[in-house]
């Protein structure tokens, strides 16, 4: 299903998500910055919701590209569509096609239509191989929603938001948005951490008051 406003002058900011099992990923394309922010992280059910408020606080997508299983998913599409105050739908989607997030093709995909204007290489000039090094120093290859995320993002550019016709993606820069840069702990291990404290504080008093004698 295909939300968009096409009376929207704005600039485009695309934004793929793919949550399958336990781990999320997501790809965004800034227009008026000419670059991806792109991340893949553990995303369990209690950490959905803050994780795409934080992807929608930090990075305001005008639409989002979402996997076929988003969308029999009712729960997380309107958490998704939702604004950050629970406001239901606020944001637009369009469904990408399954063959968008192929794991199997997603670096070939992308080692071969992104191209990023890097000083430090002439990726216009670059072979996948050398174009795959080169990213893997931006962004985590090695993950599968990653990798899908981004590889249904350039596949989106390229074949429907700019019509591109077979031509590279050309972006200023590509970055990690790093939202996992944080540590949730549950309440047992909040009870070791604090233990910890009281065992290693209760050891500096003791040895102190020896030292004191």
């Amino acid at each position: 299903m295909d939300t968009e406003n096409e009376e929207s002058n704005l600039p485009c900011i695309f934004a793929t998500v793919c949550v399958l099992g336990k781990r999320m990923g997501f790809a965004c394309y800034d227009e008026l910055k000419n670059c991806i922010v792109a991340d893949g992280l553990e995303a369990s059910t209690d950490d959905l919701a803050e994780i795409i408020n934080s992807i929608k606080s930090t990075i305001s997508p005008t639409l989002f590209l979402v996997h076929p299983q988003i969308v029999t998913n009712k729960s997380l599409l309107d958490l998704l569509l939702a604004d950050i105050n629970g406001t239901p739908n606020k944001y637009r989607y369009r469904a990408l096609k399954s063959s968008c997030w192929s794991s199997e093709s997603a670096i070939e995909t992308i080692c071969t239509k992104l191209v990023v204007r890097s000083p430090l290489l002439r990726s216009s000039l670059a072979s996948p191989q050398q174009n795959y090094l080169h990213l893997s120093a931006l962004i985590d290859l090695e993950d599968n929603q990653l990798k899908q995320s981004l590889s249904a993002l350039l596949n989106f550019m390229q074949n429907s938001a700019f019509n591109l016709d077979g031509g590279m993606v050309r972006v200023a820069s590509v970055q990690s948005l790093r939202l996992h840069d944080y540590l949730r702990l549950d309440s047992g291990s909040m009870r070791c951490v604090g233990l910890h404290f009281m065992i290693k504080i209760k050891t500096l008093f003791s040895i102190k008051r020896k030292r004191a004698s």
